[in-house]
């Protein structure tokens, strides 16, 4: 009990340290609270007018007015959802590694955490769905689907659209074990589900032009010399953990290495619809390969001192 309590009041204290970096990425709120008001009025640009979880909850649960209180609203919203995210990554990556590992994970994940906040906006739903998630996932991994993992689907789709990784990673992981005719069945409801509500909040809201084209993105990526550096460097940093998941998969927990493959599709999402520099964009991906870096991190330690 007092080291299930140390360590929650350890994922605190890091959230609580990651909020002090998101509230001191804005100079000024009035352009977070103008976004915040014209999404809540359903005025906002695609693709963020569509992600109505997180302002929607930071309404009904602050009703903020003023610029000040909005602002306010959200960094007290990070306060509760960063230390659920970082515990949610520790949940779901202690399935395949050590308690010691999976902090070490969470530890990376806060550190970089200023660089993730430096091109942000108001993305509370960034959080929010690494934790939906990592919820989704664990609950596959405890041998259940259901209603439950439908109610998941759909609540991480009113979040972020990307919430089609759930589905994937149930017919990722049951593809072997489940008959053909209950895995289809019950991934066709998962897709309908999120089909359900990814095209039911789009009609509901109407069109709304987009804040930034494919072609505008492609042309920042490739063209922008600031995007470019800001792009490098924020990616760089991250270059390791990529490098030692490929060389963890090798030998790793067969559940794991499907799973992971829900997250080739969105990184192909990334790399085409992304900018590049928005590396928060990238959490989702830690979710689902950081295991392998720890893994391979933890079983080559003895090796790693040696060479030093």
């Amino acid at each position: 009990m007092i080291n299930r309590l140390l360590i929650a009041a350890f994922f605190v204290c890091l959230g609580l340290m990651a909020t002090f970096y998101y509230a001191s990425a804005f100079t000024t709120c009035t352009p977070c609270a103008d976004w915040h008001r014209q999404t809540i009025a359903g005025e906002y640009l695609s693709p963020h007018q569509y992600r109505v979880l997180a302002p929607f909850l930071v309404q009904a649960v602050f009703n903020p007015q003023t610029d000040a209180a909005i602002r306010t609203a959200y960094v007290l919203a990070h306060a509760v959802a960063l230390p659920a995210m970082f515990a949610a990554l520790f949940l779901y990556w202690r399935r395949w590694v050590s308690d010691v590992a999976a902090l070490a994970g969470v530890l990376f994940v806060a550190a970089y955490s200023p660089l993730m906040f430096a091109v942000y906006g108001l993305s509370l739903n960034n959080p929010l769905e690494v934790i939906l998630l990592c919820a989704g996932l664990l609950w596959l991994l405890s041998g259940r689907d259901g209603i439950v993992f439908a109610v998941i689907v759909a609540i991480g789709t009113l979040n972020r659209e990307t919430a089609v990784i759930l589905p994937i990673a149930y017919v990722c992981l049951r593809w072997r074990n489940t008959r053909r005719l209950r895995l289809f069945l019950c991934a066709g409801g998962y897709f309908l589900a999120w089909a359900a509500v990814f095209v039911g909040v789009r009609a509901v809201i109407g069109h709304v032009p987009d804040q930034i084209t494919v072609a505008d993105v492609f042309k920042a990526n490739t063209s922008s010399p600031w995007h470019m550096t800001n792009a490098a460097i924020n990616l760089g940093v991250t270059v390791p953990v990529w490098v030692l998941a490929a060389l963890g998969v090798r030998g790793a927990d067969a559940r794991l290495r499907r799973i992971a493959l829900a997250g080739l599709p969105y990184a192909a999402l990334f790399a085409v619809f992304g900018l590049w520099n928005e590396t928060r964009l990238l959490l989702p991906l830690f979710a689902l390969w950081m295991p392998f870096a720890l893994r391979y991190l933890s079983e080559n330690r003895g090796i790693i001192v040696l060479s030093m």
